[in-house]
């Protein structure tokens, strides 16, 4: 095979060639408007300089040898195969992965940062990380059926970096151990475009209206019994789950929203009433004032609020909201007859309306939240007066109310209202 030695190169215009190229210790200059391309692989060895202000392109892969130096922050390396820096570390490099094979391997060296990181890979072609990296400035999927693969390394953006043009098939695969950190997540809010496989696309914006922190996050394949492990659960869950970790615990008033497919869901999910859960103290936490019907655009979203920590977060569906079992006994006093009992006046003049009467027009006591309204769990009308006449003596319905259950410690909060039947 043919090597092509360059020891001193100042490229203003293409230049292409058809072997590998070697640069034996010597300088490469590529100025603005250059290109340098070579349909094989391209070598940087030890003491080598390659100084790129336009366009470096190896149709095979391209190698930085150790002790050999690679900067530019003006122009782009692409390459078609491995990027594989084992020499000094650069700063703000841009890099374009393209062609039809396989990126086995993208290295960048410890300390190096990328300023952007475009995957333009033909659909179908995989972009694996062989280590950590770091982009400043941002990285973009122009091109359908583009995945960059962690396994067990970590990809982080800067605090002004962002993605471009993510989707469901443009995402950056979680498979593994590895995790998407953001730095300085604030209220503005950050998208994560990540997915546990090749047709799983589950992204979590989070926002921070806290003190501005570092998230990481990765997907799981499944919802897990215990958050990060035990058996996945069958029913309840969608098939997907999300682990956030923060660098400084504390401090944090987070907001999520987060996408899963129809795909995703177990037989029976009920999405017209679902929300976001997290695993807290041993079990998973989901107020009844979160559960509400998820939005649809191309994907399935839900929001939750509020939020003091990060940990473990789930899709889940009315069968798993937090529940109290209450036993009230309640007397109206226009109704009371001064026996123990009430008078059902408003059944016999047939005045009780069949569907419960409190909204928040009538009162603003009345603000509705949580579960309610026409699930097959919970009921808010009945089909017929015949229900208000019980059987037995003196059982009947003698009017609706309302039930409110207040937080604790936020007495003006409602965690849960319920439109009941008082026999």
């Amino acid at each position: 095979m043919k090597h092509c030695f360059a020891f001193l190169l100042l490229v203003t215009s293409l230049v292409s060639a058809n072997a590998q190229l070697v640069n034996n210790g010597g300088t490469i200059e590529v100025g603005p408007g250059g290109k340098l391309v070579c349909a094989g692989n391209i070598f940087n060895k030890q003491g080598g300089l390659i100084n790129n202000q336009g366009l470096v392109s190896s149709q095979s892969s391209l190698v930085n040898d150790s002790a050999g130096i690679l900067s530019g922050s003006g122009g782009f390396y692409e390459v078609a195969g491995n990027f594989v820096n084992q020499g000094l570390s650069f700063q703000q490099l841009r890099l374009r992965l393209i062609g039809s094979t396989n990126t086995d391997s993208v290295y960048a060296g410890s300390g190096s940062t990328f300023d952007s990181l475009v995957l333009a890979k033909n659909p179908g072609a995989g972009v694996f990380l062989a280590d950590n990296i770091s982009i400043t400035g941002g990285m973009a999927f122009p091109l359908d059926g583009n995945r960059l693969v962690l396994g067990s390394r970590n990809l982080s953006m800067g605090p002004a970096a962002g993605f471009s043009n993510p989707g469901p098939t443009r995402f950056v695969m979680t498979n593994g151990t590895g995790q998407v950190i953001k730095q300085d997540v604030a209220n503005t809010g950050f998208l994560f475009p990540i997915g546990y496989a090749v047709s799983e696309y589950n992204p979590l914006l989070l926002a921070n209206a806290g003190q501005p922190d570092h998230f990481s996050v990765r997907a799981l394949e499944h919802a897990l019994a215990n958050g990060w492990n035990g058996n996945s659960w069958s029913s309840g869950f969608t098939n997907n789950s999300w682990i956030v970790t923060e660098a400084n615990p504390g401090g944090s008033e987070l907001t999520l929203t987060a996408g899963w497919s129809n795909s995703d869901e177990p037989n029976g999910f009920n999405r017209a009433k679902s929300g976001i859960a997290q695993y807290v103290n041993n079990g998973w936490d989901m107020p009844a004032s979160d559960i509400a019907g998820a939005s649809e655009a191309g994907l399935n979203y839900r929001t939750r609020s509020n939020l003091a920590s990060a940990g473990v977060f789930a899709i889940a569906d009315l069968s798993q909201v937090n529940s109290a079992s209450l036993n009230l006994r309640v007397f109206l006093q226009g109704a009371y007859s001064g026996n123990g009992m009430m008078n059902d006046g408003l059944r016999v003049s047939n005045v009780i309306p069949l569907v419960q009467p409190y909204n928040a027009s009538m009162s603003a006591g009345f603000v509705r939240t949580g579960v309610y309204d026409g699930t097959a769990t919970v009921n808010e009308q009945v089909p017929s007066s015949a229900v208000f006449d019980q059987p037995g003596t003196a059982d009947d319905i003698v009017d609706w109310i309302y039930v409110a259950l207040l937080d604790a410690q936020n007495p003006s909060t409602k965690l849960q209202t319920r439109a009941a039947l008082l026999q």
